[in-house]
C-alpha cells in the first residue's frame, strides 16, 4: 500500500484543465485571480511579514482548493485504471481525496512507484510531498490518512485472526480534545449556570459519561415521547 501527497500544482496547466470543463470568461478570469492572490507569510506574531505571489498550488485551506484538485487529477485517474495503468496490470487500487492519494497493492514493486512518480512528476508537473509519501505494510503497521488510522487488530474473541480497524487519528483525537478543553474554559461554572438555568447539577456518574462522549467526538442524543413516526416506534 502506498500513500502519496502532492504539494503543489503548476498554474497554468491547471488552468488549462480548467477550461475544458468552464467556458465563462469571468469566472476563468476569477479562478486566475484567486490563484495568484499575494500571500503573507509572517515572522511571527507581533513582526512584520513579506508578501509573494505562487505560480504554484493552491491556498491551503481554501474552499474550492480541493474542487480544482479533482479537476486536474481527473486525468490521472483515467491513466491509473486505463488499459495501461497498475489497475490492469497489477490489479492496483486508487482511493483519492483532492491531492491525497491511497494507492493499494497485493505486492507493491518499483515498478508501481516508477508509474507514479513518472506520470505525477513528469506528465502532470507535480511535486510530490517526501515527507507525507511511503509505502505500508499495513499488516505490519499502521497507515493515518485523511483523520483516520487503518491498522490490524487482535480478533476481539480472542481467535488468532486479525481485523482491519478503523479508528480516527491520534491527531484528530488530540484536537478534539483540545477544542473541547477551550469550549469548556469559555462555559461557566455548573453550578452558576444550573442556578441560572433553574435545572440541577448532572449526577456525577452521568457527568463522566457526558464528557467521555465529548472527548471521543460524538455528541449524546435523546428520543423525546412521539417523537419518532409510527412506523419506526414499532420496533
Amino acid at each position: 500500500m502506498g500513500c502519496c501527497a502532492i504539494r503543489s500544482i503548476p498554474h497554468e496547466k491547471l488552468l488549462a484543465r480548467v477550461r475544458q470543463s468552464v467556458t465563462d470568461r469571468s469566472v476563468l478570469a476569477l479562478i486566475r485571480m484567486w490563484l495568484g492572490a499575494p500571500v503573507e507569510e509572517r515572522a511571527g506574531r507581533s513582526g512584520g511579514g513579506q508578501w509573494s505571489r505562487n505560480e504554484q498550488g493552491t491556498p491551503q485551506g481554501g474552499v474550492i482548493s480541493p474542487l480544482l484538485a479533482n479537476l486536474y487529477l481527473h486525468w490521472f485517474d483515467a491513466l491509473f485504471h486505463g488499459p495501461q495503468g497498475p489497475a490492469r496490470w497489477a490489479d492496483a487500487k486508487l482511493v483519492r481525496y483532492a491531492d491525497d492519494m491511497v494507492m493499494l497493492a497485493r505486492t507493491w514493486t518499483a515498478e508501481l512507484s516508477a508509474y507514479v512518480e513518472s506520470k505525477l512528476e513528469g506528465r502532470f508537473g507535480l511535486e510530490i510531498n517526501r515527507d507525507k509519501t511511503r509505502v505500508v505494510d499495513v499488516k505490519k503497521e499502521r497507515l493515518d490518512s485523511l483523520g483516520y488510522t487503518f491498522r490490524y487488530d487482535r480478533d476481539l474473541k480472542g481467535r488468532r485472526k486479525q481485523y482491519l480497524n478503523v479508528l480516527p487519528s491520534k491527531q484528530v483525537v488530540a484536537r478534539r480534545r483540545a477544542e473541547a478543553a477551550r469550549d469548556d474554559l469559555d462555559q461557566p461554572e455548573p453550578h452558576a449556570a444550573a442556578t441560572a438555568c433553574g435545572t440541577a447539577e448532572p449526577e456525577p456518574g452521568r457527568l463522566g459519561e457526558l464528557l467521555r462522549l465529548r472527548l471521543c467526538g460524538f455528541q449524546p442524543w435523546e428520543v423525546r415521547p412521539g417523537a419518532l413516526p409510527a412506523a419506526a416506534a414499532r420496533f
